[in-house]
């Protein structure tokens, strides 16, 4: 969700790899883009950071590279919340295990 719309539909087809080191890979059609994930607090708020590495990334994954607050966290999905300071813009990522 992003500012009210629903953007699943960005998304179809993407793979997320979680790496216990620390690297990240999406994947789609084949074409796997690199980055890395952080868990961090900040202000008392559990977060997560993603980053995207290399040139080419595709755009869809550019709107989700920021840190996240970890609003819930269970064995089958992660949701995450963000708000744009300046607007109020709020965003909400769901990632669910396969």
């Amino acid at each position: 969700m992003d500012d009210g719309q629903n953007k699943t539909s960005n998304y179809n087809g993407y793979t997320f790899n979680f790496n216990s080191n620390g690297s990240l890979t999406a994947t789609v059609q084949s074409i796997a883009t690199p980055g890395t994930w952080s868990k961090f607090t900040d202000s008392g708020r559990e977060k997560l950071e993603l980053h995207w590495m290399g040139g080419g990334i595709p755009v869809v994954l550019l709107e989700i590279e920021e840190d996240w607050i970890i609003k819930s966290n269970s064995n089958n999905l992660m949701v995450l919340a963000d708000t744009s300071g300046s607007t109020g813009k709020v965003k909400e990522l769901h990632l669910s295990r396969q």
